[in-house]
């Protein structure tokens, strides 16, 4: 069982100190954030490499990287230049994150609100940019993985997800399943069954139904008990990552790995 955190929580800059005492607290891997201000810089090379040395120095795994998201990113845009935008900045997620020594990028299928007469077109647009992308890079050593989104947004039903990646090489690209995400749609469980195969990581969280709040797993409603049947059905063996901020930055280092074993131990032996 391995223990993954998002790296904004160790504060910033990223240092030896932080990934040390993130190793001591029982984390084995992170996920950063998207390159830029808040995280890996494309434009600084030598710090990338720096913070790759004293993660395995640290004995701490680079696990994902949550790339950037928003309209003018938009993978379904009706405007290209967006589109275009989108998969520019994944490739940029992509190149950073192998320089880092990571394995996969976490992308949000869809950045805004989409009219149920919009879906069908905007499944279709998003599939089309995540072939492109999967051209452009496959001379990275990295993978992707789809969100499940909140509602409201293409990727917050599991049929939506499946078509997705429908064709899609499997070896390529792949889901995260995101539980706070998934609370708050009706069929926010059967997309953990449409991943089966195919989830390459999570992002635990926890909420009470209401807003995506970010907590820490069984702080919430969440039932997690079925997220680790529904775990199991899906044939997911990967690290147990945790995209929570709350209560505090320290409170969900030092609660981590114990809050992992809570739900591990409800899957099946």
């Amino acid at each position: 069982m391995q223990v993954g955190i998002h790296a904004t929580l160790l504060g910033q800059p990223l240092t030896r100190e932080a990934f040390d005492a993130a190793r001591q607290a029982g984390i084995d891997c992170l996920e950063f954030p998207a390159p830029g201000e808040r995280g890996l810089s494309p434009g600084k090379p030598a710090e990338v490499h720096r913070i790759r040395r004293d993660l395995e120095a640290a004995g701490l795994r680079s696990w994902t990287l949550h790339a950037d998201f928003g309209p003018a990113l938009d993978l379904g845009s009706p405007y290209p230049e967006a589109r275009r935008a989108g998969i520019a900045m994944m490739l940029l997620a992509a190149r950073v994150l192998a320089d880092v020594g990571g394995e996969i990028v976490v992308i949000h299928p869809s950045a805004s609100g989409v009219e149920d007469g919009q879906r069908a077109e905007g499944t279709r647009a998003r599939r089309e940019s995540l072939q492109r992308l999967l051209e452009e890079s496959a001379r990275l050593p990295v993978r992707f993985a789809v969100e499940n989104m909140l509602p409201g947004h293409v990727g917050d039903r599991a049929s939506e997800l499946t078509a997705l990646l429908e064709g899609l090489p499997a070896d390529r690209i792949g889901f995260c399943y995101d539980t706070g995400h998934a609370r708050l749609c009706p069929d926010g469980l059967e997309m953990a069954r449409c991943m089966a195969g195919r989830m390459l990581t999570v992002h635990l969280q926890d909420n009470v139904g209401e807003g995506d709040a970010h907590l820490m797993p069984f702080d919430g409603t969440v039932d997690w008990a079925a997220v680790a049947r529904m775990l199991d059905e899906a044939g997911y063996s990967g690290p147990y990552v945790f995209e929570t901020w709350l209560p505090s930055p320290q409170e969900v280092i030092r609660r981590a790995r114990e809050t992992a074993q809570r739900l591990h131990r409800l899957r099946a032996p």
